[in-house]
């Protein structure tokens, strides 16, 4: 089932519900995010109602219960595939590779041109602010996500600061949320479906009372009241491929600030990495 089907189905059944139960299944459709997140009580405390009506207006619709309508939505959010995506982007199978080329550089341009606004600025100097006084910055992603948390955790580590890294998927993320200390600071990114690793170090982190960034692509995540700090990064169309330049811009942008609010660890650290490559190279030399 896709978006497309979940809203034809409210469609074919909201027109004989109840006045409560239309209006909770018109919140279930414009809210597909805050849905798959909420329990009966959120959702009924959001849209003014109770969570049995909620549990009922679910089944009204044909599911057994909420879990029932929450995995299925789930499922429609995350339906396109790879390739779907890929032909969104292009606009078709048989697209103009000059025009395409054209529609990315835009699209990068302005998005990029986005983080150069004045809330945008003042939200990344408030989590560089927010992670400066931690003793160890802690980078989450999963998937591709994770390899430019892995470069943000590198030149982090470069300018002096103290990093881990996060984004093992499965169980395997137990073992890494082991390593959280009451001294960390959480940078986390997550785009799209906020999945259960990303639900889980952001449980554990506030069971440590850690300070939590996010950075993500939607007003609407649900992570978003659980952290701090909130960076809205697009990172492509909906439904189209994932485009990750503006969330690298953004991220050189919050080292180089946090680079400037202690810049003497910052110079202490490129020195010694300075001192660090000729003593590699010499030793290369040598042998």
């Amino acid at each position: 089932m896709t978006r497309d089907d979940f809203a034809a189905r409210l469609r074919a059944k909201i027109a004989t519900m109840p006045k409560v139960k239309r209006m909770v299944a018109q919140y279930f459709a414009q809210n597909p995010l805050e849905v798959i997140a909420g329990s009966a009580n959120d959702l009924a405390a959001a849209v003014g109602t109770s969570d049995a009506t909620i549990i009922r207006t679910a089944q009204a619709l044909g599911y057994a219960g909420l879990s029932d309508l929450k995995r299925e939505l789930a499922n429609a959010l995350a339906i396109a595939t790879p390739a779907e995506r890929f032909r969104h982007t292009l606009g078709g199978d048989h697209a103009d590779a000059r025009r395409v080329l054209e529609r990315t550089l835009a699209a990068q341009t302005k998005w990029v041109s986005d983080l150069a606004s004045e809330e945008a600025k003042a939200t990344l100097e408030a989590i560089a602010l927010l992670l400066l006084p931690v003793r160890r910055i802690v980078l989450f992603g999963l998937g591709p996500t994770k390899h430019i948390a892995a470069y943000g955790a590198q030149m982090l580590q470069r300018h002096g600061r103290d990093i881990a890294l996060l984004g093992t998927p499965g169980s395997g993320m137990a073992d890494e949320l082991l390593k959280l200390r009451k001294d960390d600071g959480l940078l986390i990114f997550s785009y799209g479906r906020a999945y259960p690793e990303v639900w889980a170090t952001i449980t554990e982190s506030l069971s440590l009372a850690l300070p939590i960034a996010l950075l993500t692509d939607s007003t609407k995540s649900p992570l978003a009241p659980k952290a701090d700090e909130v960076a809205i990064v697009p990172r492509g169309d909906a439904n189209g491929m994932a485009m990750h330049g503006a969330t690298m811009v953004w991220l050189e942008a919050l080292v180089t600030m946090m680079s400037a609010l202690n810049s003497s660890q910052t110079q202490e650290s490129l020195k010694k990495l300075e001192r660090l490559r000729k003593d590699v190279s010499s030793n290369s030399l040598s042998r």
